[in-house]
C-alpha cells in the first residue's frame, strides 16, 4: 500500500516537473534570443533591435552604425573614420592641404578649396612622412601639400586640428608634387604685401582693419589661400582680416564718402579705420624667361583717393628648384 502511494507521489512530481519544464521556454514556445543584452536596445517603434557588426558605410568611409568594430577601424587608421559608441568622432580621418606658412616653426596654418577652410595646428610629437617613409619635421616646406590625419578639429576661426595621427608629404618632382607649378604662391604673396605695408608706414596709422583682395591675383589661388593669406598678413600686423574688394567695402558699409567729391552719380570714398591691399594680373608682357614662367601682377595698398601706393609692373620668376623666392617691381607711384 506504502509501495503505492509512493509511485503515485513520484508520478505527480514527474508531471509537474514536465509542466514547468515547458513554461520555461518562453513565450509561444520560441528560444531566447542572445543578440540582445536588454529591452532598452529594441527598437521604439516596436521592432526587432538590431546589433551593428561596425561595418556600414564601408563606402563612403564612415561607420554609420556606431559599432565597436567600425571604432577600431578608424582608430587604426583604415580609410574614412571611425564612431565611437557614444557618437564621438575617433582619429582616422584625413585631409589634403596646402601648407600655407609655418613650416619651420611647426605651428602650420593650411589651406583647403574653400573659402571657410583655413586650418591650424602643430606636429609637435606628430608623425611625418615624406614619400611613404617615417621621417621627421624638418622635411616640411611651406606651400607643400600635405595629407593629414587626424582625430577632431575645433570649431574657431581658423578651425583647430586636434588629436593629429600623423603629416604625409612628397618630394618636389615626384607625381604627388610635381615641379612647374605655382609652389608655395601664397609665400610670394605674403612677401609683397608685407613689403607694401612697410613702404609709406603712415598710410597704416589707426588702421583696426586691412581687406586683402586676390580675387584677380594670377596663379589660380583657392579660396581658402586667399583667406588663410588675409589671416596671417593680418595676424602680423595686429589688425582683423577680410577678404573684401573695393566695391565690396562700400556695399557693406565699411568705406564712408570723402570730403566734398562725391555727389549722386559718382561716389568717392575712403576708410577711415582700415587698409585695402590687392593684388591684380598684368595683361601684357612676357610670360616666360628663358623658358621659366615668369608671374607678372601689380599690387596696391589703399586709404583714400590721396592715401595709396602701388607696385607696378611686378615680376616673379618661378626657380627651377619649385619655388618662388623673389620678385622685380618695375615702377612705384603715390597718390
Amino acid at each position: 500500500m506504502r509501495a503505492k502511494m509512493i509511485k503515485k507521489i513520484a508520478a505527480v512530481l514527474m508531471a509537474l516537473c514536465m509542466i514547468m519544464a515547458a513554461g520555461c521556454g518562453g513565450k509561444g514556445g520560441e528560444e531566447p534570443s542572445d543578440s540582445v543584452p536588454n529591452g532598452d536596445a529594441a527598437d521604439a517603434n516596436g521592432g526587432d533591435a538590431t546589433v551593428s557588426d561596425g561595418m556600414e558605410g564601408e563606402d563612403d568611409g564612415t561607420n554609420a552604425g556606431g559599432g565597436a568594430s567600425g571604432a577600431e577601424e578608424g582608430s587604426n587608421g583604415e580609410a574614412g573614420s571611425g564612431i565611437g559608441a557614444d557618437g564621438e568622432n575617433l582619429p582616422g580621418e584625413t585631409m589634403t592641404l596646402r601648407i600655407v606658412d609655418g613650416a619651420e616653426s611647426g605651428n602650420l596654418v593650411l589651406a583647403g578649396d574653400g573659402a571657410g577652410e583655413v586650418y591650424t595646428m602643430s606636429i609637435d610629437g606628430t608623425d611625418v612622412f615624406i614619400d611613404g617613409t617615417l621621417s621627421d619635421a624638418s622635411v616640411l616646406e611651406d606651400g607643400m601639400l600635405a595629407e593629414i590625419r587626424y582625430g577632431d578639429i575645433m570649431e574657431t576661426w581658423p578651425a583647430q586640428i586636434g588629436n593629429v595621427e600623423s603629416v604625409s608629404v612628397y618630394s618636389k618632382g615626384t607625381q604627388q608634387n610635381p615641379l612647374g607649378q605655382y609652389y608655395d604662391l601664397c609665400g610670394l604673396y605674403l612677401q609683397v604685401l608685407n613689403d607694401l605695408w612697410d613702404v609709406d608706414s603712415g598710410l597704416n596709422g589707426g588702421a583696426a582693419y586691412v581687406s586683402v583682395d586676390l580675387s584677380e591675383a594670377p596663379g589660380d589661388l583657392s579660396e581658402g589661400e586667399k583667406a588663410a593669406i588675409a589671416w596671417i598678413f593680418a595676424g602680423a600686423h595686429g589688425v582683423d582680416s577680410l577678404t573684401l574688394s573695393y566695391q565690396e567695402l562700400a556695399e557693406q558699409g565699411y568705406l564712408s564718402e570723402y570730403g566734398d567729391f562725391s555727389d549722386d552719380e559718382h561716389k568717392i570714398y575712403e576708410w577711415q579705420d582700415g587698409v585695402l591691399f590687392s593684388i591684380t594680373a598684368r595683361t601684357s608682357g612676357q610670360d616666360e624667361f628663358y623658358s621659366l614662367p615668369v608671374l607678372q601682377f601689380n599690387a596696391e595698398k589703399w586709404r583714400s583717393p590721396l592715401g595709396a601706393y602701388f607696385y607696378e609692373d611686378c615680376k616673379a620668376v618661378w626657380s627651377e628648384s619649385g619655388s618662388w623666392n623673389s620678385y622685380s617691381v618695375g615702377a612705384e607711384a603715390i597718390s
